[in-house]
Protein backbone atom coordinates (compact mmCIF):
# COMPACT_ATOMS: atom_id res chain seq x y z
CA UNK A 1 0.00 0.00 0.00
CA UNK A 2 1.42 3.14 -1.04
CA UNK A 3 2.14 5.93 1.85
CA UNK A 4 -0.21 9.34 1.35
CA UNK A 5 1.46 12.11 0.11
CA UNK A 6 1.57 15.58 2.05
CA UNK A 7 0.60 18.88 0.76
CA UNK A 8 4.07 19.29 -0.91
CA UNK A 9 3.55 16.06 -2.56
CA UNK A 10 6.05 13.56 -0.24
CA UNK A 11 5.43 10.56 1.06
CA UNK A 12 4.70 10.78 4.54
CA UNK A 13 3.50 7.70 7.08
CA UNK A 14 5.03 4.64 9.05
CA UNK A 15 6.71 1.79 8.10
CA UNK A 16 8.16 -1.19 9.44
CA UNK A 17 11.45 -2.08 8.70
CA UNK A 18 12.02 -5.01 10.39
CA UNK A 19 10.42 -6.76 13.58
CA UNK A 20 11.35 -9.18 15.79
CA UNK A 21 8.25 -10.84 16.20
CA UNK A 22 8.74 -14.58 17.59
CA UNK A 23 4.90 -15.77 16.95
CA UNK A 24 1.96 -13.92 15.91
CA UNK A 25 0.91 -12.44 19.38
CA UNK A 26 4.21 -10.45 19.27
CA UNK A 27 3.24 -9.59 15.05
CA UNK A 28 -0.17 -8.13 16.85
CA UNK A 29 1.88 -6.26 18.81
CA UNK A 30 4.19 -5.29 16.42
CA UNK A 31 1.35 -3.82 13.89
CA UNK A 32 -0.31 -2.53 16.73
CA UNK A 33 2.88 0.00 16.93
CA UNK A 34 2.85 0.59 13.06
CA UNK A 35 -0.70 1.21 12.70
CA UNK A 36 -0.04 3.97 15.73
CA UNK A 37 2.65 5.51 13.88
CA UNK A 38 0.60 5.45 10.31
CA UNK A 39 -2.38 7.54 12.17
CA UNK A 40 0.03 9.78 14.04
CA UNK A 41 1.99 10.28 10.79
CA UNK A 42 -0.80 11.40 9.19
CA UNK A 43 -2.26 13.56 12.13
CA UNK A 44 1.03 15.38 11.67
CA UNK A 45 0.60 15.59 7.79
CA UNK A 46 -2.59 16.97 7.87
CA UNK A 47 -2.41 19.14 10.96
CA UNK A 48 -5.77 17.48 12.10
CA UNK A 49 -7.17 14.86 14.24
CA UNK A 50 -9.46 12.07 13.13
CA UNK A 51 -10.48 11.25 16.83
CA UNK A 52 -12.28 7.83 15.56
CA UNK A 53 -8.35 6.97 13.83
CA UNK A 54 -6.96 8.16 16.86
CA UNK A 55 -9.33 5.83 19.63
CA UNK A 56 -8.68 2.66 17.18
CA UNK A 57 -4.77 2.45 17.94
CA UNK A 58 -3.91 4.48 20.83
CA UNK A 59 -5.09 5.22 24.37
CA UNK A 60 -4.37 7.16 27.79
CA UNK A 61 -1.32 9.31 27.04
CA UNK A 62 -0.63 8.25 23.74
CA UNK A 63 -4.58 9.40 22.04
CA UNK A 64 -3.24 12.28 24.46
CA UNK A 65 -0.06 13.53 22.74
CA UNK A 66 -1.41 12.85 19.13
CA UNK A 67 -4.11 15.61 20.39
CA UNK A 68 -1.84 17.85 21.61
CA UNK A 69 0.87 17.52 19.37
CA UNK A 70 -1.06 18.11 16.28
CA UNK A 71 -3.09 20.55 17.61
CA UNK A 72 0.36 22.58 18.39
CA UNK A 73 1.21 21.78 14.89
CA UNK A 74 -1.73 23.93 13.37
CA UNK A 75 -1.31 26.31 15.96
CA UNK A 76 2.25 27.35 14.63
CA UNK A 77 0.62 26.64 10.81
CA UNK A 78 3.51 23.77 10.32
CA UNK A 79 2.83 20.45 9.11
CA UNK A 80 5.03 17.36 8.72
CA UNK A 81 5.80 14.96 6.30
CA UNK A 82 8.37 12.42 5.58
CA UNK A 83 8.57 8.86 7.06
CA UNK A 84 9.69 6.98 9.58
CA UNK A 85 11.01 3.36 9.42
CA UNK A 86 9.89 1.41 12.61
CA UNK A 87 12.14 -1.44 13.87
CA UNK A 88 11.10 -3.27 16.92
CA UNK A 89 14.15 -5.01 18.39
CA UNK A 90 12.13 -6.84 20.95
CA UNK A 91 8.30 -7.31 22.28
CA UNK A 92 7.77 -8.31 25.89
CA UNK A 93 4.14 -9.19 26.53
CA UNK A 94 3.22 -9.81 30.04
CA UNK A 95 -1.08 -10.90 29.81
CA UNK A 96 -2.75 -8.13 28.08
CA UNK A 97 0.15 -5.68 28.41
CA UNK A 98 3.09 -5.37 26.17
CA UNK A 99 6.58 -3.71 26.14
CA UNK A 100 7.79 -2.81 22.64
CA UNK A 101 11.37 -1.49 22.23
CA UNK A 102 12.18 -0.05 18.81
CA UNK A 103 15.17 2.04 17.15
CA UNK A 104 13.26 3.51 14.27
CA UNK A 105 14.95 6.22 12.13
CA UNK A 106 12.73 9.18 11.81
CA UNK A 107 12.90 11.10 8.45
CA UNK A 108 10.01 12.85 9.06
CA UNK A 109 10.26 16.99 9.19
CA UNK A 110 8.10 20.03 10.11
CA UNK A 111 7.68 22.35 7.08
CA UNK A 112 6.72 25.60 8.64
CA UNK A 113 3.78 28.17 6.86
CA UNK A 114 6.80 30.20 5.31
CA UNK A 115 7.95 27.07 3.19
CA UNK A 116 10.92 26.61 5.65
CA UNK A 117 12.11 22.98 6.37
CA UNK A 118 12.83 21.95 9.87
CA UNK A 119 16.67 19.94 9.62
CA UNK A 120 16.91 16.24 9.99
CA UNK A 121 19.76 14.43 11.61
CA UNK A 122 18.66 10.56 10.40
CA UNK A 123 20.14 9.05 13.81
CA UNK A 124 18.37 6.44 15.13
CA UNK A 125 15.41 6.90 17.81
CA UNK A 126 14.99 4.64 20.67
CA UNK A 127 11.43 4.06 21.66
CA UNK A 128 10.63 2.43 24.77
CA UNK A 129 6.60 1.94 24.18
CA UNK A 130 3.89 0.39 26.42
CA UNK A 131 0.66 -1.19 24.95
CA UNK A 132 -2.32 -2.62 26.00
CA UNK A 133 -4.87 -5.38 24.82
CA UNK A 134 -8.72 -4.77 25.27
CA UNK A 135 -11.11 -7.05 23.92
CA UNK A 136 -8.74 -8.86 21.71
CA UNK A 137 -7.00 -5.68 20.12
CA UNK A 138 -3.63 -3.79 20.94
CA UNK A 139 -3.65 0.07 21.46
CA UNK A 140 -0.68 2.24 22.54
CA UNK A 141 -0.85 3.52 25.68
CA UNK A 142 2.29 5.17 26.33
CA UNK A 143 5.94 5.50 24.84
CA UNK A 144 9.05 7.39 25.75
CA UNK A 145 11.95 7.78 24.09
CA UNK A 146 15.40 6.10 24.89
CA UNK A 147 18.37 6.97 22.69
CA UNK A 148 20.21 4.25 24.70
CA UNK A 149 18.19 1.62 22.74
CA UNK A 150 19.90 2.12 19.49
CA UNK A 151 23.48 1.72 20.68
CA UNK A 152 25.25 -1.48 19.37
CA UNK A 153 25.43 -2.46 23.61
CA UNK A 154 21.33 -1.41 23.84
CA UNK A 155 20.46 -3.28 21.00
CA UNK A 156 22.07 -6.59 21.51
CA UNK A 157 20.68 -6.46 25.44
CA UNK A 158 16.92 -4.75 24.69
Amino acid sequence: KALPKSRDGMQTGAIMGRAVAANSDEAAVADAWLHYWQVRTKSFMDAKVDPAARDAVAIGLAAQEITQLTNNRRKLKKYTHGVINLNPTRIIINGNLAVLLDCAIDESRDVYSDGTIESIDLLPTGFRADLKQNQGSWYTENFVFEEKLCTNKGMEQG
